[in-house]
């Protein structure tokens, strides 16, 4: 009975050690990539112990180091091929080692590095860069041997990515371990191609993707980490971070810590909630779902979403009155479609604490768009208001249009919206964002529609979060299904989309209105 007790011990010791979860590291969560550790700043040397290690105490997501072999096959950590004028490849560890670094430190091994990165290190991976060389067969052994020295180190969780210049090197290391995640450096194969290989992302010179810019979105759709280098221009950070780059590899750590910092300041200034919402004219005829039944609830639904910007279609003068009343905080642009304040609007109210409009216009949708008039086939005069808006604290611009198409002459519906792209071209000298909504009584299958993506996008479509039924015509029925989707925003480039919703709130079975607005939060680039 006793040797069955300590059987028992024993494999229930295994069992622990062998389920045991291993302890990784988690990277930060920033783009930055100290090129050769973080040495400039403190005028340290380049691929030092001490570059590295101020690259952890910075927070980069990751530093990176290159690396050679000595003539004793002793893995070294050095940018160059010489260290104090002696070829790597041609001298012993011994004979190097005699040359110190300007701060002191002996020329790092790759066993010394890796045991310091690991060393009080909360989240910063290691990037290693293996230097190809000319010599056949060494290319293969080297990457043989750092993987080798990575396991006996205990050191690859430490290890974000394997890059270099040589292909071969690459799929070398692959070979012996596929897991391990690598990245070329050469900026001569095209996204696929790398998919194609089992490589796991692009890590190319800034003036690669300024050349083939295509590759970007490219790498993105197949699912590929994009990594530039060397960015240390201000101008080319901000260009890599507006892209949405996995990892910015960089001289100044610092100054892309600082940029981002910048940015999400921008951003949160530049951020913009914007609404277009067809009111449904106020007619007695509407009984129970008249606007008197309705504008309260109409109105607390504007008021608890706070759109930055809310374009209104179908909005009678009184309408236009009592949105005002409620909507304290907001400014109103826009005439009516009979002239002066007269008939239906299509006007546009802001949050007048975050824009100020610079200038505004209302046309008629006609073959004279300055005076009152009916275009074409349609059965009811159509205007389009606008006006150029500006953040009162970031002094960023943007385009705001906002429509409501005839809902039976389809010469009216396309030659309107051409009219409305021609007036766009017309003022946006400047090429600042535009945003067009409205009501356009068309579907997405439309030839209307199929034409304006030729030129904006359709904001359901490229938001990040969509929420909400498709269709946005419900015409009061609350028990029947709503598919028709006739009520748009649309967005020019510069202009990301992050959430999209069709908002179909009701109180007691009733809708505030026979569409459903639609909402989106937007960030201009």
């Amino acid at each position: 009975m006793r040797y069955v007790f300590i059987l028992l011990m024993v494999m229930s010791l295994q069992t622990c050690k062998s389920t045991k979860p291993p302890i990784g590291i988690t990277f930060s969560e920033n783009p930055v990539i100290a090129h050769r550790g973080a040495w400039k700043a403190q005028n340290l040397p380049q691929n030092s112990i001490a570059s590295l290690k101020h690259a952890i105490a910075l927070g980069c997501t990751g530093s990176e180091f290159d690396v050679r072999m000595t003539s004793d096959n002793v893995l070294v950590v050095n940018h160059d091929a010489d260290h104090n004028g002696l070829i790597i490849e041609k001298t012993t560890y011994s004979e190097l080692s005699k040359h110190k670094l300007s701060n002191g430190e002996i020329l790092p091994t790759l066993r010394d590095y890796l045991l310091a990165g690991m060393e009080n290190n909360p989240g910063t991976g290691l990037v290693c860069e293996i230097k190809p060389s000319k010599t056949e067969g060494r290319n293969e052994l080297m990457a043989e041997k750092v993987l080798e020295l990575v396991e006996e180190v205990d050191a690859e969780k430490y290890i974000s990515y394997y890059i270099s210049f040589s292909y071969e090197l690459l799929k070398r290391i692959i070979e012996v371990n596929p897991k391990a995640k690598t990245q070329y450096l050469n900026g001569s194969m095209a996204p696929e191609a790398l998919k194609e290989a089992g490589i796991f992302g692009l890590d190319y010179a800034a003036g690669v993707y300024k050349r083939n810019p295509e590759w970007i979105e490219s790498a993105k759709d197949h699912n590929l980490k994009l990594n530039v280098w060397t960015v240390n221009r201000t101008k080319d950070i901000d260009m890599f971070l507006a892209h949405g780059f996995d990892y910015i590899t960089t001289d100044e750590p610092e100054l892309v810590f600082e940029r981002m910092r910048h940015r999400t300041q921008k951003k949160s200034e530049n951020d913009l909630k914007v609404m277009t919402y067809n009111l449904r004219l106020d007619i007695a005829s509407d009984k129970e779902n008249a606007w008197p039944n309705r504008k309260d609830f109409l109105s607390s639904q504007i008021l608890f979403l706070e759109p930055d910007i809310l374009g209104v279609q179908e909005a009678k003068p009184n309408q236009v009155d009592d949105l005002k009343a409620s909507l304290e905080n907001y400014k109103f642009i826009g005439k009516g479609r009979d002239g002066g304040q007269e008939g239906e609007h299509s006007g546009i109210y802001y949050n007048s604490h975050k824009l100020k409009v610079e200038n505004e216009d209302t046309f008629w949708l006609s073959e004279t768009p300055d005076v009152v008039s009916k275009g074409w086939d349609a059965d009811y005069p159509r205007v389009c208001t606008y006006g150029l808006f500006t953040f009162k604290k970031s002094e960023q611009k943007i385009w705001v249009f906002n429509t409501h198409l005839d809902h039976v002459g389809a010469e009216a519906q396309r030659e309107g919206m051409q009219l409305i792209l021609n007036r766009i071209k017309e003022v946006n000298i400047q090429n600042y964002p535009v945003i067009l909504m409205g009501d356009f009584n068309v579907e997405p299958d439309s030839e209307v529609i199929r034409s304006l993506k030729s030129q904006l996008s359709d904001s359901r479509e490229k938001a990040e979060v969509v929420f909400g039924p498709e269709g946005t015509f419900n015409a009061f029925k609350y028990n029947e299904p709503v598919t028709r989707r006739i009520d748009y925003i649309m967005v020019s480039d510069g202009i990301k989309v992050e959430k999209y919703a069709t908002l179909s709130s009701s109180i007691d079975f009733k809708f505030p209105s026979d569409h459903f607005p639609v909402f989106v939060e937007l960030r201009l680039e």
